[in-house]
């Protein structure tokens, strides 16, 4: 009896200490929709655990249907914190007064993928053929339109677009015969499951350049925003961290934000 009275004590203390933390608001970050929300809530759950764990707060993962919508809330202030595309935290560091936090080690590159079926050796040899693609706003859908017109290949004069919700849907857009070939990240392309990545094969990729941004809304507080900076940090020497798909975090350098300052005008 004594034990049992003691055990519900313990539990009873236990719950009270973590009230305040969990009574909390959350804080909303918003993942720019570059995958399908499962595949976006798996890659990120050990970076949301691990801020969590930082602030003493919830953290409550969000997304939006495409890229224009959340482009649209970003600019609202829908969002606490935002991971996105780094051309997108440019436009919100420099006309929406966001506050850097972080950025991911890894390149963002795109990929343009085949059926391993097909005789294309080349971008050209894609000419009036049928390649997905995600709407403009996607950094990797601007560059793999660029690499499209240096092979001589304009929408609609070269090529028939595909529209296409994400780079997921770029994939399967090939796989199910929508597409001759379409453009993905090589992130989403290298972690393919098997059954279907046999079916595809790599045909060119885009130049490199720098990866995810974390934002934090204008609104946050300078604490939070400094806890933040050290939290996302300190994720690199976390399990979670040493195996995170997108390398590590690392401060934003000017430098790096610089390199979009070319792609943000049709964000605008």
């Amino acid at each position: 009896m004594f034990r049992s009275l003691l055990k519900s004590f313990s539990i009873l203390v236990l719950l009270i200490q973590l009230t305040p933390v969990f009574a909390q608001k959350p804080i909303v970050l918003g993942i720019f929709p570059y995958a399908s929300p499962e595949k976006l809530v798996r890659h990120q759950k050990g970076l949301k655990d691990h801020l969590e764990q930082g602030l003493g707060r919830p953290v409550s993962i969000i997304t939006a249907k495409n890229f224009k919508v959340f482009i649209q809330n970003a600019k609202a202030g829908a969002y606490d914190l935002v991971y996105t595309a780094p051309h997108l935290a440019r436009l919100l560091d420099q006309d929406y007064a966001y506050q850097r936090i972080a950025m991911t080690t890894h390149k963002i590159q795109g990929m343009f993928i085949t059926l391993k079926t097909a005789s294309y050796t080349q971008l050209s040899d894609l000419r009036d053929r049928r390649i997905g693609l995600v709407p403009p706003l996607a950094i990797l859908s601007q560059m793999a339109r660029k690499e499209l017109r240096d092979a001589g290949l304009q929408p609609d004069n070269g090529f028939t677009e595909i529209k296409v919700r994400n780079f997921d849907n770029a994939m399967f857009s090939v796989i199910n015969g929508d597409s001759d070939a379409a453009i993905t990240g090589v992130k989403l392309w290298k972690t393919l499951g098997m059954h279907y990545k046999d079916k595809l094969r790599a045909l060119e990729s885009t130049r490199p350049v720098p990866g995810f941004m974390i934002m934090a809304a204008p609104e946050v507080d300078k604490q939070t925003v400094d806890r933040l900076r050290k939290t996302s940090l300190s994720f690199n020497d976390t399990a979670a961290g040493k195996k995170y798909l997108f390398q590590g975090l690392a401060l934003i350098d000017e430098k790096s934000m610089q390199t979009f300052d070319e792609f943000t005008a049709v964000l605008k």
